[in-house]
């Protein structure tokens, strides 16, 4: 039977269905936005899901909600409220695209070193690398959602290293400066590897035609950049909140953020960071260690020419300075570099197509050589690495699906139930994040600083205690009782106890006493 053409072959109706369909099972058992759990109680999940809701009721982000992610994660999740804004079940459904998309591009790059049936082997295995380990959280981080748009760059420049001796073409440019907008306004710190990658292709517009060439593509890279941050210039700019987006997303983050903890000299900075990285690594040696082995190779593998060698190493380099410079560490931070994970995976796929090269009749760099000589035989590995990654992912995933409490046991909707016979109700997330009180009471914030964000804000502190002291929320949540002067319109609704292991204790559900009265 003849082989289909590769590019007929990748962009099939079946494969994609094979992406989308594991996609969909493994996140339905790794991230907490899934069905299959009652709440994703990830405070940062739901402080882009509670802004969200909000703007689809009118409000502006960064003018009449606060919060310091950038522009186009926030429209995202505006999206997915319009699917549900009573559960996780539209992000749930935005995290399968998008990791969808990402196999998809992992696949096609995985192509460029061994056949296709080969290179879907990578898939399920990479799933379960990067899906079950601690980086992923709970589901619905910025690094999570930027994969695909940080790995299609990264494939292209590898395709025209590889394939197509250094060129690109004007569109190719423009769509990886568009990608490179796109990481930027979703979290600007994760834009270390589609930089490095526009930096090699700078470089290479200059080898091949001198700096006119270089400046061409630079240009054609910022008119992709432009195109993607075009939206966000005049929708804040029409509804008079371009000063403040631009004021909380970059300066907030760059001078308030970055600036909150304690100045360091360049080696406490450089030690700092050097903690964050080991401490990233040590936490996640299901796809960093392979991360590690598949740089190493790479640069020792004869196969891949000295440009490759260097562009895998600038995009590691810029990505960690990106991500890591400021010395801070959360879980989530190096998950981005899942966009280089296919490394790994390049390498041995790489080798072994090599090897069967050298065992067959055809030059190595012959496609016919690479193929598996039974592609029933590849496909039943494909099947039988697919059912492991499945089996694996609810037994691996920090999440436990299996092991969650009933919806009414959690503390967000004990409280949501006492909200419930108050038709309409207004509520406050008083001092701490958001920890899903606004998604499990169906309710959108309706105060500006409707949590108490990661920003070193006076004001933040100061509008969040006015709040409560004019009373201009139904009810209010907090993880301490409140002060007797400051809540003197409030009286105690419930309390519950917190989960073990969060940095409080207990919580409270306040309820403005006038409220019994309407």
């Amino acid at each position: 039977m003849p082989t289909r053409p590769r590019r007929k072959a990748e962009t099939s109706v079946a494969f994609f269905l094979y992406a989308l369909l594991l996609a969909a099972a493994a996140l339905l058992f790794t991230s907490k936005c899934s069905p299959l759990y009652p709440l994703n109680d990830w405070p940062d999940a739901n402080v882009f899901l509670s802004a969200g809701k909000g703007m689809l009721e009118g409000r502006v982000m960064y003018r009449d909600l606060y919060d310091h992610k950038g522009p186009l994660l926030f429209a995202l999740h505006a999206l997915c409220a319009l699917v549900s804004s009573e559960s996780f079940f539209g992000v749930w459904l935005m995290e399968i695209a998008l990791f969808t998309a990402f196999l998809l591009i992992a696949h096609r790059l995985l192509c460029l070193y061994c056949d296709e049936l080969t290179a879907a082997w990578a898939l399920p295995l990479l799933a379960v690398m990067l899906l079950t380990s601690v980086s992923f959280q709970m589901g619905d981080s910025a690094e999570e959602l930027a994969l695909p748009m940080m790995l299609w760059p990264l494939y292209r420049l590898m395709r025209s290293l590889r394939k197509e001796e250094g060129r690109t073409t004007r569109c190719q440019l423009t769509v990886t400066g568009f990608l490179l907008g796109c990481v930027f306004w979703l979290k600007f710190t994760l834009v270390g590897i589609p930089a490095a990658v526009c930096l090699m292709l700078a470089f290479l517009g200059l080898r091949r035609e001198g700096i006119r060439g270089a400046v061409k593509d630079i240009g054609r890279m910022l008119l992709g950049f432009a195109l993607s941050t075009l939206p966000w210039v005049l929708q804040y700019a029409l509804q008079g909140a371009l000063l403040p987006m631009l004021k909380t997303y970059l300066y907030d983050n760059l001078f308030l953020y970055a600036g909150a903890a304690e100045p360091l000299t360049l080696f406490g900075q450089l030690k700092a960071i050097a903690k964050s990285v080991l401490s990233w690594l040590r936490d996640n040696p299901g796809y960093t260690l392979p991360l590690l082995v598949g740089a190493v190779w790479v640069l020792l593998d004869r196969d891949h020419r000295p440009r490759e060698k260097v562009a895998w190493v600038l995009c590691g380099l810029l990505g960690l300075i990106t991500v890591f410079f400021g010395g801070r560490y959360y879980l989530y931070y190096g998950f981005a570099f899942g966009a280089m994970v296919p490394l790994f995976f390049a390498a041995v796929l790489g080798r072994w197509a090599r090897c069967r090269a050298a065992k067959g009749s055809a030059p190595a760099g012959e496609a016919a050589a690479t193929a598996p000589r039974s592609p029933r035989a590849a496909a039943a590995v494909l099947a039988g690495l697919t059912v492991l990654s499945l089996v694996l992912c609810p037994v691996l995933s920090p999440n436990k699906p299996f092991e969650q409490p009933a919806k009414e046991e959690l503390m967000q909707y004990r409280f949501a139930a006492v909200m419930e016979p108050y038709k309409d109700a207004t509520l406050l997330n008083y001092g701490f994040l958001d920890w899903g009180f606004y998604t499990a009471a169906q309710v959108a914030p309706h105060l500006k600083y409707y949590h108490l964000a990661n920003m070193p804000l006076p004001e933040l502190h100061a509008e969040q205690e006015r709040y409560v002291r004019e009373g201009l929320s139904d009810f209010v949540v907090t993880r301490v009782p409140l002060k007797e002067e400051l809540g003197a319109l409030y009286t105690l609704a419930d309390t519950c106890p917190a989960p073990e292991g969060l940095w409080f204790s207990d919580v409270y559900l306040y309820r403005l006493t006038a409220l019994e009265e309407r």
